[in-house]
C-alpha cells in the first residue's frame, strides 16, 4: 500500500490561535495513526480484502466518497448521563481511527477508481473538526447537502450514524460501494415481523424499504476486525453486482 500524502496545515485567516493549535494537534495525531496503520498487518489485511472482492469488477465505477455521521474529534460535554471524561476521549479516539481506516480504503480504491471528491457531513462537527478535515483536502457539508452529492458512483462510508441517516442514503440512490453497519440491523430486523401493526409495518417499509432492496441486490462481506480497532467489529462491505 502506497504511503498517503502528508498534509501540512496552514494558518487560516480569522481563526484564533487556540483553534489553529487544536487543528494542528489533530493533524499530527492523524499522521501518526496513518503511519502506524500502514506499517501494521492491518494495512495488508485491508488491501487483500478490497483487492480480492472488488478487483476486476468492470461494472463498478467510483468517482466520489461521502462519509456520514463520523462524530467529533474533540471531547465535548457528555450527551449521556453518567458518561465519563475517559469515555468521551475514547470515543474521539475511535472517530480518528475511523478516519484513518477511511483514508486507507481510499488509498486502495484510488489505484483503480478516479475518486476526486471526498465529502463529510455530521451535525456534531465543531469548527475545529471542520477545519481539520478541510486541512486534509476534504469538503465538509451541512446537513442535508450530502444527499444532493449522492449518485450511483458514490462510495458511502457510514460507520455508525443513526439508522434513518443510512435509510436516507438508499432512498436517494444505490451507491456503488457502502461500508457501514449490517443493513439487516439498520432495518431493525425482519421487515415482515408479525409483532408490528399494519401501520407500523407500512411506515417501516416506507423508511427502510430501499435499504432492504439494496441489501437483497448487493453483495456483502463482513469486514475483518482490525487489530486495535475494536469499534470495527460488525462493519460490513457492500457493493453492487
Amino acid at each position: 500500500m502506497n504511503a498517503p500524502e502528508t498534509f501540512v496545515t496552514q494558518p487560516t485567516p480569522g481563526i484564533s490561535t487556540l483553534v489553529q493549535a487544536q487543528v494542528e494537534s489533530l493533524a499530527g495525531e492523524y499522521q501518526l495513526q496513518i503511519e502506524n496503520f500502514q506499517f501494521s498487518e492491518n494495512s495488508q489485511l485491508l488491501e487483500n480484502l478490497l483487492t480480492q472482492e472488488l478487483h476486476g469488477l468492470s461494472h463498478l465505477r467510483i468517482t466520489r466518497c461521502i462519509c456520514l455521521g463520523l462524530g467529533r474529534f474533540t471531547p465535548s460535554e457528555s450527551r449521556w448521563q453518567g458518561d465519563t471524561a475517559e469515555a468521551r476521549i475514547a470515543q474521539c479516539r475511535a472517530v480518528m481511527e475511523q478516519l484513518v481506516l477511511l483514508t486507507m480504503v481510499l488509498d486502495v480504491l484510488k489505484k483503480v477508481h478516479p475518486i476526486h471528491e471526498v465529502f463529510f457531513q455530521d451535525p456534531l462537527f465543531t469548527q475545529v473538526d471542520s477545519l481539520f478535515l478541510e486541512s486534509l483536502g476534504f469538503t465538509v457539508l451541512q446537513s442535508p447537502e450530502a444527499l444532493r452529492e449522492l449518485d450511483a458512483t458514490t462510495f458511502v462510508f457510514a460507520p455508525y450514524p443513526p439508522n434513518v441517516v443510512v435509510a436516507d442514503v438508499f432512498k436517494t440512490c444505490s451507491p456503488a460501494l457502502y461500508i457501514g453497519a449490517d443493513l439487516t440491523t439498520v432495518q431493525g430486523g425482519n421487515m415482515e415481523e408479525g409483532a408490528l401493526s399494519e401501520a407500523a409495518r407500512a411506515r417501516r417499509l416506507e423508511v427502510f424499504g430501499p435499504v432492504s432492496i439494496y441489501d437483497q441486490s448487493a453483495l456483502m462481506k463482513i469486514m475483518p476486525l482490525f487489530d486495535g480497532y475494536h469499534w470495527s467489529r460488525g462493519l460490513c462491505l457492500y457493493w453492487l453486482q
